[in-house]
């Protein structure tokens, strides 16, 4: 049942891009590639990477992952609710299903269904959108011009429909969402830096 997963490449605004990305895997992600915003150090023969303000980049995942058109990949499943903050049983509670049922879902033996990850990614761009506005009141100018796409962005994910994914269109996010920057972090539109 695994499907391909693509790449998502991130950047962090302000800082020098390299031509090797960084996996970075530590979020749970086995796709997730920064060209920017880390460093790394040699100790005693092993190399340490550090990611800069890895909580904003974390949300910008979440951000991409919760416009995605097609089925969730477990991996994905857990990462969407790990930043809500919640257990599987919690989840399972919400879709009115067992706990065995969301690790399922999260260890790919059955898929979640449309419905219910819909409204995963709606939970998920809810919680980003009332983080987004604290930041604003907060005069964070970081987040300005992310503003006005809230509403075309739950627009976009209101209007997932399974015909998206069946013709095989390329999963690639939407240009609002694209253009996005979440505290300095920001993803390549194109999965190349």
């Amino acid at each position: 049942m695994t499907q391909h997963m693509e790449p998502m490449v991130f950047s962090l605004g302000g800082e020098p891009r390299i031509s090797k990305l960084y996996r970075y895997t530590l979020c749970g992600l086995d796709n997730v590639y920064l060209c920017s915003g880390f460093t790394q150090e040699k100790i005693n023969g092993e190399i340490y990477t550090s990611v800069k303000n890895a909580e904003d980049l974390h949300m910008i995942i979440a951000l991409r992952l919760s416009a995605l058109r097609r089925p969730l990949l477990g991996k994905e499943i857990t990462f969407l609710r790990k930043q809500l903050r919640i257990t599987q049983e919690e989840l399972a509670k919400h879709f009115d299903v067992s706990r065995k049922t969301v690790s399922e879902y999260e260890r790919e033996i059955s898929r979640m269904p449309r419905p219910s990850q819909m409204l995963l990614q709606i939970n998920v761009a809810k919680s980003l959108f009332d983080i987004i506005h604290q930041m604003h009141n907060n005069d964070d100018p970081s987040v300005v011009q992310f503003l006005p796409a809230i509403d075309e962005f739950l627009n976009y994910a209101i209007t997932l429909n399974e015909a998206f994914y069946e013709q095989g269109r390329p999963e690639l996010p939407p240009a609002f969402l694209a253009d996005a920057a979440i505290g300095n972090w920001k993803m390549s539109r194109d999965g190349m830096c």
